[in-house]
């Protein structure tokens, strides 16, 4: 997998309902440090969101790259 600049293209989103759509968690690039993030559009603004354990919280500016999480170890 390679590093996706957000200058380059943003995630894909899906619709969640009429008023809100979110793509799926990312590996993200903030400051030079890396945080799992979703982004989601809701009234055609579009924003990050930080992953909590189940929650997204906390909207996160100046994400400059992205990527798909990889896929889990299979047991």
């Amino acid at each position: 997998m390679e590093w996706i600049k957000c200058s380059d293209k943003m995630p894909t989103v899906l619709p969640v309902d009429d008023d809100y759509s979110c793509s799926g968690k990312l590996l993200c690039i903030v400051g030079g440090d890396y945080l799992i993030l979703r982004y989601q559009t809701s009234d055609k603004e579009g924003g990050w969101e930080v992953w909590y354990c189940d929650e997204y919280e906390d909207v996160v500016e100046n994400v400059t790259h992205w990527m798909p999480l990889p896929e889990p170890p299979k047991e």
